[in-house]
Order: structure tokens, then C-alpha cells, then sequence
């Protein structure tokens, strides 16, 4: 004997901007990006956070974003306790507190790295800021609010609308 109840499939996340799975879930790595030049010892570097060369704090491009800060691909869904053992490790490498003895250009890398990754952290680990994030980055609109109808325009549609609705009673 059954009873007729079905589970309920698992709930979806709709995002109402057409193929956003697809653009956000395939995004290529951030590791692609072009090699940098140490600022030390001057050798080209593929490196995100120190030289391979010299050992010294590399500073970032300018069009490193949040996920190239941890290493990590672009993408929609991320494993929480990557990103955290990544922000861990990051965070003990990167504090002000073990450049204390390095150069000021050094100790000027590590307190922005540091206060990036705090953000990159705080961004990254919520899912809704993460969204937001990436449309950011990828250039596409943040709301799907309805835009403004000036009382001008709303009369005149009225308007239209009580014509269209008279005549077609009269036929």
C-alpha cells in the first residue's frame, strides 16, 4: 500500500540571466594569467604570492581579481573548506607580523595582500556576495529591476491601453 507521497526534488538556485550556469561554472582559471616580473630580482615569474627566484612578496596586477588571490578558478560553486585552508595558509604567509625585517616596499605588499585577502576571504565565502562578485568581474548587470516609467509615459500607455479595450468592445 502506498501512500501517494512523492519527495520534493532538491530546490534550484534561479538566477534569471539566461545561460549564468554555463558562463560562471566554465569560466577558464585564473592561472592563465600572464607572467609577471619580480620587482627584486627582476626575473619574469608565474608565481601569484613570491618569487620563485629571490623568495620576495610579488605585488599583484592590477587585474588580479579575488579567486586569482586564492589560486582558484572562477567559478560559481567553490569547496568552503578549500577556500578556507587556502585563506589560513595565505593569511599565516602573508601577515605584516614575518615582513617586520623585510624592505618597505615589502612591508607595504603584505599589509594590502593581507587586507585583500581578508576581503577576498569575506566576498568569496558568502554565496550571495560571490554572485554579486561575478557579475562584477564579468562585466554583467547586477538587478533585474524593472526600469522607471515616467507618469508622462504611464499616461500615455493608459491612454492607449482604454482606446484599445473601447474598441475592441465596440467590434
Amino acid at each position: 500500500m502506498t501512500s501517494g507521497w512523492q519527495p520534493h526534488p532538491p530546490a534550484t538556485f534561479f538566477v534569471p540571466f539566461g545561460d549564468f550556469e554555463k558562463q560562471f561554472m566554465s569560466t577558464a582559471s585564473t592561472s592563465t594569467n600572464p607572467p609577471l616580473v619580480c620587482w627584486n630580482c627582476h626575473e619574469r615569474t608565474v608565481g601569484t604570492h613570491f618569487c620563485p627566484s629571490c623568495g620576495k612578496l610579488l605585488q599583484l596586477p592590477q587585474a588580479a581579481d579575488y579567486f586569482a588571490l586564492f589560486e582558484m578558478p572562477r567559478n560559481l560553486w567553490i569547496e568552503m573548506s578549500g577556500l578556507e585552508q587556502k585563506f589560513l595558509q595565505l593569511s599565516w604567509k602573508l601577515h605584516p607580523d614575518n615582513f617586520v625585517n623585510a624592505s618597505e616596499q615589502e612591508r607595504e605588499f603584505s599589509l594590502k595582500r593581507s587586507s585583500e585577502l581578508n576581503d577576498a576571504y569575506r566576498t568569496l565565502r558568502d554565496p550571495v556576495a560571490r554572485v554579486e562578485y561575478l557579475l562584477g568581474i564579468e562585466g554583467t548587470r547586477r538587478s533585474c529591476r524593472p526600469r522607471r516609467i515616467s507618469p508622462r509615459h504611464r499616461r500615455h500607455a493608459q491612454r492607449r491601453r482604454a482606446q484599445a479595450a473601447g474598441a475592441a468592445g465596440v467590434a
